[in-house]
């Protein structure tokens, strides 16, 4: 039976080939004529079939094969790049990644690669007039290839010497109209290692005897002959256009002098720990970690408040159980940092994923993107990564349906007929802020406002009196869609609620800019991580609640007289805005203290939540601290209105409140009455 981390490994390995070739394939189709694109999704594929092969999945190692023989076929020149050959070359990765899931559902059965290797193999019955090669422009203007030598190669050469030998480097280049390069390569090696030996090849070796190179490749050759004799042999055999032959001083070609026996030592150690830098890690495993840390951290906030309640009984003991709760703390920092770095993942991992399918988009709507992403090596906790996914799906499949102009229109408008949509991330203090913009028509504002009241999302009264931010924030209600046509694409009025939901089950905030004819950007602000956050506690009816501090606008202090009434709804004006307050009995039935129990003055905590504002009424402000996030258990999983609980410092558990549910619990009619009581 095969071994578990044998197929771990295959599996990892499957999903990184194929998402290379595919963002390599994608970049053939661009234009791009640099031929490492081309060697990287030949190797890809060799990679590929060979793990399959030894794995047993013969039709995944044959299908590997035919798309080999497409490559080959290209880099000879004897096949074209066309937009048919793309799509069937993108139509053979979605065969793979079908593989690939097969695979891991553990139902190999359902693999069935028949169909597009028949594709595959009419590409290469296609004969082209001109057998001319995609880089033949740049082999004839190619340049040697530069070299310099390591420390075993100078050890090499200088044994050499010693014998009698010299050290050559050697440039070999072939006529661009060669037709079979992996034999004359093969015929030159050959004839060079009867006059010496071969210590390093660029390409490598077995990359040159495949013909896996363009018209030249270099050696590093160690020989008695002379500089001339090596070249007029090489020249001597056919389908070589030139060679040059340099004698190698060893010292002229390091990067460095050459080291003393410490030096080498020291440079040996270097490179036996570089080899160690990276491990594979199961998940779970880190999660494990990372749960073991917030319980540390439970530990030291108790601790901590062991420690004030003996300070404050002037125990001779309570210096020393600081000293100790000082470094408990200086030691969970470091080890929740540390395993925090552990956890983040380049967002590379996740937005390489989707120029693939902004192209299929952009093709099945008839439009032409230019897709732009910048700052793939910003880094994200992994969990944060898994759950914005689909949201920036559903983001960008609206960039391209509703913001890009089809291109007779955006010439119409002056603008060039590619439309422009970026993704980018970058941080911003504490937070990961991604940005999806289209230079598209951007959100006709007075076509919102009139769906919105056709469909009953805003009145008539209330429309005239609701700000652009107000309006904007519309289009994530459920439900609500500003398409009048349904297609596969978008319009069924899903999905923007859920976007804005995703977003901020993960303590994060979405937002929205646009500007008519000009374009839309919507900007994503995310925390670095979930599992431990800073958070405000308050005491509310003597139960300790615990509010997301990325969701506290700010804290005032009220009079009771302050607090009005608007039918039955309670508000406060701050600053001219009229908030809502919310009382949690309100929600969950607590048994109400008496009037005179209440305090003179209320503390009301301002949350903020999608472009919108509420009071929370509490009675007594206990501080901010960091808390660990732990799930609710089977008995509470179910209760709306709390996202998790914590451990307090004396063991008691706290909930922590979900915003979003408050602000949804004002029913249907919050919108309309900040509308109705708007102060300009």
């Amino acid at each position: 039976m095969m071994e578990q981390t044998e197929m771990m490994v295959y599996l990892e390995e499957l999903n990184e080939k194929i998402q290379i070739m595919d963002e390599n394939i994608l970049s053939l189709e661009k234009g791009t004529n640099d031929p490492k694109v081309m060697e990287e999704i030949f190797r890809a594929a060799h990679t590929i079939k060979g793990s399959s092969a030894m794995m047993g999945y013969t039709e995944i190692t044959n299908l590997t094969h035919e798309i080999e023989n497409v490559f080959d076929k290209l880099r000879r020149g004897a096949l074209q790049i066309t937009t048919p050959l793309i799509d069937t070359l993108l139509e053979t990765l979605d065969t793979l990644k079908h593989c690939y899931l097969s695979i891991a559902d553990n139902n190999p059965a359902q693999i069935s690669v028949a169909t597009v290797i028949n594709k595959l193999k009419i590409l290469l019955e296609t004969k082209t007039k001109e057998k001319v090669s995609l880089f033949e422009h740049q082999q004839d203007n190619q340049q040697d290839i530069s070299f310099f030598l390591n420390q075993s190669e100078e050890n090499v050469i200088y044994e050499a010497k010693t014998s009698g030998r010299e050290g050559y480097w050697l440039n070999i280049k072939l006529d661009p109209a060669c037709q079979m390069k992996s034999v004359r390569a093969f015929l030159i090696l050959e004839t060079l290692k009867q006059k010496g030996d071969i210590v390093k090849c660029i390409p490598p070796i077995e990359e040159v005897q495949d013909g896996r190179f363009n018209t030249g490749f270099a050696v590093l050759f160690l020989s008695a002959e002379k500089e001339e004799a090596i070249k007029n042999l090489l020249l001597s055999i056919s389908e070589v256009s030139n060679v040059n032959v340099q004698a190698i001083n060893p010292e002229e070609y390091s990067p460095v002098s050459l080291p003393s026996e410490k030096q080498k030592t020291a440079v040996s150690n270097k490179e036996e720990n570089v080899n160690i830098k990276t491990v594979r890690v199961d998940v779970l495993k880190l999660d494990i970690l990372m749960n073991l840390v917030g319980e540390l951290l439970i530990e030291h906030t108790r601790l901590k408040r062991f420690t004030s309640i003996m300070e404050s009984n002037k125990n001779t003991l309570a210096k020393s159980m600081q000293d100790i709760s000082n470094h408990i703390a200086h030691i969970t920092n470091d080890l929740q940092e540390e395993i925090m770095k552990i956890r983040m993942l380049p967002v590379a991992y996740l937005f390489n994923r989707f120029p693939r399918m902004v192209r299929d988009i952009a093709h099945k709507l008839g439009k032409e993107i230019d897709f732009v992403i910048e700052g793939q090596q910003t880094e994200l906790d992994r969990n944060v990564i898994e759950a914005i996914g689909n949201p920036l799906i559903h983001l960008l499949r609206n960039a391209i349906d509703h913001g890009i102009e089809l291109p007779e229109e955006r010439v119409r408008l002056g603008k060039p007929r590619t439309g422009t949509v970026k993704l980018k991330a970058a941080y911003l203090e504490n937070q990961i802020v991604i940005t999806i913009s289209d230079d598209g028509a951007g959100i006709k504002l007075t076509k919102l406002k009139n769906m919105a009241v056709k469909n009953g999302f805003l009145t008539a009264g209330s429309s005239a009196k609701i700000s652009e931010q107000e309006l904007l924030n519309l289009i994530f209600l459920p439900g609500f869609s500003t398409n009048e046509v349904v297609n596969d694409v978008s319009g069924r009025g899903v999905g923007m609620d859920i976007v804005r939901k995703q977003i901020e089950q993960v303590n994060g905030a979405i937002e929205i800019f646009t500007q008519e004819i000009i374009g839309t950007t919507f900007t994503i602000k995310l925390p670095l991580t979930i599992a431990i956050i800073r958070a405000l506690l308050v005491e509310i009816y003597k139960q300790v609640y615990v509010f997301p501090l990325a969701n506290v606008s700010e804290i005032i202090l009220v009079k009771p007289e302050e607090i009005k009434w608007i039918g039955h709804n309670k508000v406060i004006e701050v600053r001219h805005e009229v908030l809502p307050l919310v009382e949690i009995a309100d929600f969950f039935y607590h048994l109400k203290p008496k009037k005179e129990e209440r305090f003179e003055h209320s503390f009301i905590v301002i949350l903020s939540y999608g472009g919108h504002k509420v009071g929370m009424i509490v009675d007594n402000l206990l501080g901010e601290q960091d808390i660990v996030i732990k799930p609710l258990g089977e008995y509470l999983k179910n209760q709306r209105g709390f996202t998790g609980a914590t451990i307090l410092g004396d063991g008691q558990p706290a909930l922590i409140v979900d915003v979003h549910y408050f602000v949804e619990g004002l029913g249907k009619n919050t919108i309309s009455i900040l509308n109705d009581l708007h102060i300009a």
